[in-house]
């Protein structure tokens, strides 16, 4: 039987493959496009519709979606934190990549990302994540839709 940990690390590296097999499967040259982490130079601006954009778009998507298949009751406080730090990740590339591109919805992805990140700075233990389970659900549906405006807002990369 894997360990919480274990299932969580696999969940996530799941997540990532979908995102690169995503944003491999949409360049034309047929040509793999580098990792969005790496094809985004820290402050530059890609431009709407660029793979850059659009991975970091993918990955933004992916994380959420990892966060949000999560069985809150198994993974508890840490499955939960990392989940959490993954989406912020990709949301911190997407930032890089986007430049001044749908800032108003990566601004309210980022300000439904800090809520839930406060719920989950209040949980205690396992047990707190139990009880809280309805408030970091609402808190996490708030992050996917959130999500979900930044994506269509963002030119090229909604389809």
């Amino acid at each position: 039987m894997l360990t919480r940990s274990r299932r969580i690390g696999l969940m996530l590296a799941a997540a990532a493959i979908t995102a690169v097999g995503a944003c491999n499967s949409s360049t034309s040259s047929g040509v793999p496009s580098a990792p969005a982490a790496a094809s985004a130079g820290a402050g530059a601006s890609a431009p709407a519709g660029s793979d850059a954009l659009c991975a970091d778009v993918i990955a933004v998507q992916s994380s959420v979606a990892a966060l949000k298949g999560l069985d809150l009751k198994a993974v508890g406080t840490n499955g939960l934190t990392a989940a959490v730090t993954a989406v912020e990740t990709s949301l911190t590339a997407l930032e890089s990549s986007a430049g001044s591109t749908a800032s108003a919805e990566r601004e309210a992805l980022k300000a439904s990302l800090a809520s839930l990140k406060t719920a989950v700075s209040g949980l205690t233990s396992d047990a707190s994540v139990q009880e809280k389970v309805t408030e970091l659900t609402t808190a996490i549906a708030g992050v996917e839709a959130a999500a979900t405006g930044a994506k269509a807002a963002m030119p090229g990369c909604a389809g």
